[in-house]
């Protein structure tokens, strides 16, 4: 139904094109780039891959799915391209939220610091680094706590 409302074809994967198991299993995903996109904290852990056609959509405007429910995530002006640093915000009614969040992602080739077993990253951070091109952002939650 989300691929249905998203590209008006009710494709049952979000990677890229037809993946052939064998002669008689293909699993189709997006045939084309959307207009809006679509990332998902499942591909940050490792249960889903989505494709270009949905991360690199015309609009910057992302559905994003985080555990039993979706929201959104959007830029107020296009910053993705030639870009080192730029504004995302967040939406999610369901968890009470009244306004939405802006978070600053710059973007560097310096690696991320090290990460415990035990320390807590925003699910947020996760789903915007599954954009290849944002991979190594760091995120400025501007104040806000962030969402755990």
């Amino acid at each position: 139904l989300t691929n249905l409302c998203l590209c008006g074809k009710a494709f049952s994967n979000v990677h890229d094109g037809i993946i052939s198991h064998g002669p008689s299993l293909q699993m189709r995903g997006f045939d084309k780039q959307l207009q809006v996109g679509f990332v998902s904290h499942l591909e940050h852990r490792e249960m889903i891959k989505c494709g270009s056609h949905a991360k690199d959509c015309v609009d910057p405007i992302w559905v994003l799915y985080n555990e039993s429910h979706y929201t959104v995530m959007f830029m107020k002006t296009d910053g993705r391209k030639n870009s080192e640093k730029f504004d995302l915000y967040y939406y999610d009614q369901q968890g009470g939220q009244d306004e939405e969040i802006r978070v600053t992602a710059t973007l560097d080739n310096m690696p991320l610091p090290a990460v415990g077993k035990h320390d807590l990253t925003p699910y947020l951070n996760d789903i915007i680094r599954t954009v290849p091109a944002w991979r190594l952002a760091k995120i400025n939650w501007n104040g806000t706590d962030p969402l755990l």
